[in-house]
């Protein structure tokens, strides 16, 4: 075609021909700036829908924390923060429970009142961020074990604030083998298509193996805190922050993880999250939990077991008096709840109070002995990183564990934390200057900072016309530190007395003893006895109030 071409360029007495050889060409170029035309026009396209679908996304994202997250959303519309790509999670499954059968102990306890089904994990730990702990043998002490790593933030963010950032918390060390661990609790079950779950309950429990003790910190959900990248905010969005956004590494928990080192400067190593299901589906495994009620509670949260004619759950006022219960898993999870006249902190106090009547159940029934066997079905109830060679190497203190090398702290307010109303109307707790000494004492084992509670043997007589207020006290006790024996119901008084027979008592100890029954000095008897068969014999009047939260009771000094 180009030989055809070359003459009839020279010869310009042919029109014609030179109009062919031009078309020729012509629709070569056309063709050839169609098709760049059209790789640009797409490439335009597909930028587009790029920025579309992102500006989709962040508008859903705030719509999503809109209702209960208004910092974080408003933070977001003005471009204070930075959105991290959302890593999908990985399909859930509802899977039925199967438990082996344990045989329920006599009291007032009833079967489940709810189905006990509840979600597979759907967190895989970071395997570069946890290591797992060697297993040694479950006979022996424990061996120190590498444990798993926890970053550091030196800055939690950078972006304005409503109020002052913290600097980061000088972290809490220790010469022993700590281990900690953070248990959770969620509200998934209540609220299934929430982005997001929130930690209502987040209770740390430290174990020291050199020491053999265990201490345990409730954490408050108001807690106000700096998230890292997110700001100041709630302490119970963190872990649902970090699971929404795809926070890396860890997840939610390795959110919550970096929170709690840079405000409290406690390293956590793994972590245990149980639903509302899950939690009552693990009393109920054990056959109920028996404990004290020393508050009387009023709530609307007790679940009567019935259904209206449009399913509906139906709920109605229930009142727990002061005394001894057996409670099955609904029953305890309200328990767990209840803060209709007590405030959260009285509620983390209780929330603890089941974890010690669980660990009780546990080690009574044997039950920790075949933890091995029965791990496999307990995983199905929470979602954890701890592996059963990390469970195993546990065990020894678990079952060796004394109650009164079990302690109890909580953040309280006043003490601890102050209130304060964020521009959003939003109540939450700032954590004050006393917090820290409150940290101290909760890695410092119980042998080295509460010698006074190295008293003899003490036992409780009721002599109240209230049935097991003597095992009430004799919880009470246990919460402080003191070993003690419930000795039933006795001659009936009007004043409640403590018999000092020693006669040598130290003041310290003295005290203490009235401000865990709440007890006045002019109470304390002195007879010294050299054929006495117990130290202190404590007998409960009828004037006896074991409760000192707000409206119940005055708290001695």
């Amino acid at each position: 075609m180009i030989k055809r071409c070359l003459p009839i360029l020279t010869d310009v007495r042919i029109p014609m021909r030179l109009r062919g050889c031009f078309s020729f060409l012509g629709r070569t170029a056309l063709l050839i700036a169609l098709l760049i035309g059209v790789i640009a026009l797409a490439n335009a396209a597909l930028a587009n829908f790029r920025e579309l679908s992102a500006r989709a996304e962040r508008r859903a994202l705030i719509e999503r924390h809109a209702t209960r997250f208004p910092a974080t959303a408003t933070a977001l519309q003005e471009n204070r923060l930075s959105v991290p790509t959302p890593t999908p999670p990985a399909q859930s499954a509802l899977l039925p429970v199967r438990f082996a059968p344990v045989s329920a102990p006599p009291g007032n306890f009833a079967p489940p009142l709810l189905p006990t089904n509840t979600r597979r994990p759907t967190h895989t730990p970071d395997p570069n961020l946890f290591t797992p702990t060697p297993e040694p043998s479950p006979t022996a002490p424990p061996a120190t074990s590498t444990l798993p790593r926890v970053p550091v933030r030196e800055v939690c963010t950078e972006k304005p604030q409503v109020t002052a950032v913290p600097p980061r918390a000088p972290r809490l060390r220790s010469e022993d083998d700590i281990l900690n661990i953070i248990l959770l609790g969620t509200d998934e079950d209540l609220q299934p298509n929430e982005p997001s779950v929130r930690t209502d309950t987040m209770v740390i429990v430290s174990i020291n193996r050199t020491a053999g003790s265990v201490a345990m910190l409730s954490l408050p959900r108001d807690l106000y805190v700096c998230v890292p990248q997110l700001g100041m905010q709630r302490l119970n969005v963190a872990y649902g922050w970090g699971e929404s956004v795809g926070w890396s590494p860890g997840g939610g928990f390795g959110l919550l993880q970096e929170t709690i080192l840079y405000n409290f400067g406690i390293p956590i190593h793994f972590y245990a999250k149980v639903s509302f299901n899950g939690f009552k589906a693990l009393i109920d495994a054990l056959g109920g939990v028996s404990l004290a009620v020393d508050c009387p509670l009023v709530d609307q949260l007790r679940f009567t077991g019935q259904y209206d004619a449009q399913s509906t759950p139906i709920y109605a006022p229930y009142t727990l008096d002061v005394g001894y219960y057996r409670m099955d898993g609904s029953l305890a999870l309200w328990y767990a709840r209840a803060r209709q006249r007590l405030s959260d902190f009285d509620r983390n106090r209780r929330q603890q109070q089941l974890l010690r009547a669980m660990w009780r159940e546990a080690r009574a029934q044997g039950i920790l002995q075949r933890a091995p066997e029965l791990w496999g079905q307990a995983s199905q109830l929470l979602e954890t990183n701890l592996g059963l060679p990390d469970v195993i190497g546990l065990l020894p203190i678990a079952l060796n564990l004394a109650p009164e090398n079990i302690r109890s702290f909580q953040l309280i307010k006043g003490r601890e934390t102050d209130a304060w109303r964020t521009p959003y109307g939003e109540d939450v707790q700032i954590p004050i200057e006393g917090m820290f000494e409150t940290l101290r004492q909760f890695y410092t084992p119980p042998t080295r900072n509460r010698l006074l509670r190295e008293v003899g043997s003490i036992e409780v007589i009721n002599g109240s016309p209230k049935p097991n207020y003597d095992l009430v006290a004799v919880d009470l006790l246990s919460w402080e530190g003191f070993r003690a024996t419930a000795r039933g119901q006795g001659e009936a008084t009007a004043q409640t007395v403590i018999y000092d027979f020693t006669g040598s008592a130290s003041p310290q100890v003295l005290q203490a003893l009235r401000r865990a029954l709440n007890i006045r000095a002019d109470r304390v008897i002195s007879q010294p006895d050299p054929n006495r068969t117990v130290d202190f014999r404590i007998v409960l009047g009828a004037d006896y109030v074991s409760c000192s939260a707000p409206g119940f009771g005055t708290r001695v000094n």
